[in-house]
């Protein structure tokens, strides 16, 4: 699996966190800024980059645009971190430069949102929807 390439969510209850970017051999680390933690399906660090996407041109267009629009919400309009707003943003269906949170193939997206996360480190949670989040439950799991 690390050939093609991964993002590794690590956390620890103090509230620290991660996310590795692995690719063959190659490794980057992401840390936590202001709370939030977050990742598309693209490298961002200047040395893996490189490794970003063999499928095509357009799925690393949609990947950075939908990482933008987290970026937007979560960090720049300073929405609130609650776990229900964190919700309604992975059920977003709304196509902010083209490129939906919560995406299905049968409505024109080019891939399909296989499940969505909610972490809560200091309170050693997680919650997954298995599949698109907008049509499944988030279960919780106590970490």
């Amino acid at each position: 699996m690390a050939g093609k390439g991964l993002n590794i969510f690590l956390a620890d209850s103090k509230g620290d966190a991660v996310v590795v970017e692995k690719c063959y051999d190659k490794q980057a680390i992401r840390r936590i800024e202001d709370g939030v933690l977050w990742n598309t399906n693209h490298f961002l660090d200047e040395e893996l980059v490189k490794y970003n996407f063999t499928r095509g041109k357009e799925d690393l267009r949609e990947s950075k645009v939908r990482y933008a629009y987290l970026q937007k919400v979560l960090k720049e309009e300073r929405i609130p971190h609650t776990v229900e707003e964190m919700k309604k943003i992975l059920r977003n269906h709304e196509k902010p430069g083209a490129g939906a949170i919560c995406r299905h193939p049968d409505r024109g997206d080019t891939a399909r949102t296989h499940f969505a996360a909610i972490f809560i480190p200091k309170e050693k949670r997680a919650l997954i929807a298995s599949g698109n989040p907008c049509e499944n439950e988030f279960k919780e799991y106590k970490l």
